[in-house]
């Protein structure tokens, strides 16, 4: 089975990807920070995932949703909202990618020390 069916061709903005380092140190593969109203991740994530792939064809993927930590429950809530929408949007562009949803997990959390929501993308 392909995990990649169609080609993405968009802008890239706030997103890092570590490269094939993740199947030793446990590093997220890409990073995507919601820094600004539209984040184009696509194209980066599409190419990550395909040299993850041509690694090792059968992989998971662990999407984590992280939400500031703000000390306000109210905006806390907010941020929540927020990068769980962005990581939904993460998800479907996997699904449309050709990655099967029985492949891939989905886990949030808050943390200190960001300033907006991120979607981290791991493979094992």
């Amino acid at each position: 089975m392909h995990f990649f069916t169609r080609t993405i061709a968009t802008a890239l903005l706030a997103v890092s990807t570590v490269g094939t380092a993740w199947a030793q140190a446990g590093e997220p593969l890409v990073v995507i920070r919601f820094n600004q109203r539209y984040v184009h991740y696509e194209q980066q994530l599409y190419k990550a995932m395909q040299q993850a792939v041509a690694i090792k064809p059968e992989l998971m993927v662990d999407v984590v949703s992280y939400s500031p930590e703000t000390g306000d429950s109210d905006l806390n809530e907010q941020w929540q909202q927020a990068a769980s929408v962005h990581t939904q949007k993460v998800v479907a562009t996997l699904q449309q990618m050709g990655v099967p949803r029985s492949r891939i997990a989905v886990t949030g959390q808050r943390l200190n020390g960001i300033k907006t929501d991120e979607t981290h993308i791991f493979v094992r």
